[in-house]
């Protein structure tokens, strides 16, 4: 009798352990992103976010069903982030506090967003992204792509797909310059050589040439010459990487001779009313209605602003040296058991023009149609992107079908501007942050690194004595230290 109870027992708890096994849930991996609450995306309304922060809503549900589909056998779940901000802290510092919260609550991390995030709350994934997890996706863009994205030469994160190299450019009204009759070859991107040039505009046309309010230095000096240099600092800085004839040296600009030339053709410009800094805010904005005949902008191949309206009606003049921007990405948090899953996961999602176009455009026949190829909005408040970027977090914009913003051919176009970028040999340098660079970032903060360019007079001597607190900082030992770095990086 024992025995017959026994065997019934084990039969019941197998048949037990049986149903649990058919009905246990799917396999999870949770992906936290600035969604409505940061972001507007074609995919993501605020009603879509439930009291947990989960989004649930028609495309999260046609995303699954598509994974599915694919082969992928995983349930990503979607949760919004809520950073609380807080003065006295940085964006990092909150992000951080935000998931060690997360994580306290037992709750699943596994995809975040990178921008500037603290390395130490992601892992590296050197091994599992240059592996097979995402070898189509890394054999896909070039070289320059995932070198300029490295941190300490380390793949911390994987980036969003955009045209991660840029160059400024300064930008000339064609309406203005035909009615000026000015040769557009003898235009360059120099603001000295064009102080004629405003001369002319504000006498004959009366507009304001150059607004004061565009000239900002750190983007003028992002060209040939100064490299930006990134310091993963919250507060634009002095510091650049100068091409002295391929000889790579860490400057502070304020100690350039050709900074203390931008300065003065800066005050020869207030001095001759080039600017409208002399004007009052009634008759500065009633002068600006008519807009200006120069401007500071990025520099894009034509083909690629082909149908689109970025810089449309302005004579580009590029600085002809390229900025190689952090575009950000997706990374894996550092608690993750999902580190494989996830690695795999977004490089499906970037070399699957399907799983793109869902994020990028939404649903085919719902928020769009397509007309000879080319996607056409069903939704008046549809985003769609030209060639020359995208809004949505989550998808490769290059590979989703073109829209009537962008060229027809726009991944051919693009991949062809991707693969010319130069391979240059700092790119890939990110600097180890110094013992003393607090001290000097606090001078930074404190000014906001603004320089009063509205001035007539005494420019150069406000710049000289920022630059004083700058060395009493201990600015000199940081470049030092930053220029061994660079050298070594460099080899």
């Amino acid at each position: 009798m024992k025995k017959t109870i026994i065997i019934k027992c084990i039969l019941t708890a197998g048949f037990i352990i049986l149903l649990n096994g058919c009905s246990s849930k799917k396999d999870q991996l949770v992906w936290y992103l600035y969604g409505a609450s940061f972001n507007k995306q074609n995919w993501i309304k605020e009603e879509d976010i439930n009291k947990e922060g989960t989004i649930q809503n028609k495309y999260t549900k046609k995303f699954n069903e598509m994974l599915k589909e694919k082969g992928m056998d995983i349930e990503v779940v979607f949760k919004d982030m809520k950073v609380d901000e807080a003065e006295d802290r940085s964006f990092v510092e909150s992000e951080k506090m935000y998931f060690e919260k997360e994580n306290k609550a037992g709750n699943q991390i596994d995809i975040i967003p990178y921008m500037h995030s603290d390395i130490r709350i992601i892992k590296n994934l050197d091994e599992t992204f240059n592996g097979t997890y995402a070898k189509k996706f890394y054999e896909a863009m070039p070289n320059t792509y995932w070198k300029s994205q490295k941190i300490d030469q380390h793949t911390y994160y994987i980036p969003k797909v955009s045209l991660y190299a840029k160059q400024k450019c300064i930008l000339v009204d064609e309406k203005m310059m035909k009615e000026l009759k000015i040769d557009a070859s003898s235009l360059k991107y120099d603001l000295n050589s064009l102080i004629p040039y405003m001369e002319q505009a504000k006498k004959q046309l009366d507009v304001i040439p150059f607004s004061f309010m565009d000239i900002q230095y750190q983007e003028y000096f992002k060209n040939k010459q100064y490299i930006s240099l990134p310091l993963l600092s919250d507060y634009e800085t002095s510091i650049y990487i100068k091409d002295d004839n391929k000889q790579y040296k860490i400057v502070n600009l304020y100690e350039e001779d050709a900074f203390h030339n931008f300065l003065k053709t800066i005050q020869e410009m207030n001095q001759k009313e080039l600017t409208g800094a002399q004007l009052d805010t009634d008759e500065y904005n009633k002068k600006m209605e008519k807009g200006t005949f120069l401007r500071l902008g990025n520099y894009f191949p034509d083909d690629l602003r082909e149908n689109s309206d970025r810089n449309k009606g302005y004579k580009q003049m590029p600085s002809g040296g390229y900025d190689y921007i952090r575009t950000g990405g997706d990374a894996v948090y550092y608690q993750s058991k999902k580190e494989k899953e996830a690695v795999e996961l977004i490089s499906l999602i970037n070399t699957d023009q399907d799983l793109s176009n869902l994020f990028i455009y939404g649903i085919e026949g719902e928020d769009y149609q397509l007309k000879n190829g080319i996607v056409d909005p069903l939704r008046e408040d549809l985003i769609i992107p030209d060639s020359l970027g995208s809004s949505s977090m989550i998808g490769n914009y290059i590979i989703a079908l073109p829209s009537s913003k962008s060229c027809p051919d726009h991944t051919t176009a693009i991949m062809h501007y991707l693969k010319q970028l130069p391979d240059e040999p700092y790119l890939g340098f990110s600097p180890k942050i110094p013992d003393k660079w607090k001290d000097v970032e606090s001078v930074y903060k404190d000014s906001n690194n603004n320089l009063p360019v509205y001035e007539k007079e005494g420019l150069l001597e406000y710049a000289k004595g920022f630059n004083e607190k700058l060395k009493a900082a201990g600015l000199k030992s940081i470049i030092d230290d930053l220029q061994k770095q660079l050298d070594a990086y460099m080899g």
